[in-house]
């Protein structure tokens, strides 16, 4: 997508501009509650886009003066709008562009364009099974790969805005879902974990489920496990 059609501003003060705009709406509590925010989705927003924007808003903040802008300063501020963009982007098309209680106002108050006709439909209750493929790339590290069980791709369903996986760290298998205590939630596949060194070499159990923009959550898959590497 080109500069000219894309939605996201371009030049260091017009995306802070942007994202503040979009950062004070969004986290209103008025707000946050009526466009169902207030969910599972709440942790992925505070701990990925909150976090993420707060770096790049304190590296604007210090780049900004021409006479105390040092080499790391710009550094410093380039890295943190790099590793905010792609959160920024996840932001509107995964999380709010469909997502029936946010309305056309909203995103545009939020500093986004409108949906396209397209993006109208009704979001269904998600009633695909996931299937989840974890991967040990380091020591102490797990990431788990999402997918719709029968499926080749890694693409949500229409209306979908995360995963949800439960696990737990057992000597023996656990029967039901109900005893699977550690909760995390992510937008995008893979869901990076990174374990205590203590915890190498042990089961972890876990089971994942949809869960679309209206925090309906589709059925648990089978419990699975892997050893932490």
């Amino acid at each position: 997508m080109s500069a000219k059609s894309d939605w996201l501003k371009h030049n260091h003060q017009a995306l802070y501009n942007q994202a503040n705009q979009t950062s004070s709406y969004m986290n209103n509590e008025e707000n946050k509650v009526r466009m169902g925010l207030n969910g599972n989705i709440n942790n992925w927003i505070t701990g990925e886009f909150n976090s993420k924007h707060l770096a790049f808003s304190n590296a604007f903040v210090g780049w900004l003066d021409p006479a105390l802008r040092t080499p790391m300063k710009i550094t410093t501020l380039d890295k943190a709008e790099k590793d905010f963009i792609p959160v920024y982007r996840q932001l509107y098309t995964g999380v709010l562009r469909n997502n029936p209680l946010v309305t056309d106002a909203d995103l545009v108050a939020m500093g986004f364009p409108k949906r396209p006709d397209n993006h109208r439909e009704p979001v269904p209750d998600p009633t695909a099974i996931l299937e989840v493929i974890a991967k040990t790339p380091s020591p102490g590290v797990v990431d788990f790969y999402f997918r719709i069980a029968g499926e080749t791709g890694h693409a949500k369903p229409y209306g979908i805005q995360g995963y949800e996986l439960c696990g737990g760290l057992f000597a023996e298998a656990p029967v039901n879902w109900s005893q699977l205590p550690m909760n995390y939630f992510s937008t995008t596949s893979p869901l990076h974990l990174a374990f205590e060194g203590n915890q190498r070499g042990r089961h972890f159990y876990f089971a994942a489920r949809l869960e679309n923009n209206r925090g309906v959550k589709g059925d648990w898959n089978e419990i699975q496990s892997v050893i932490i590497p």
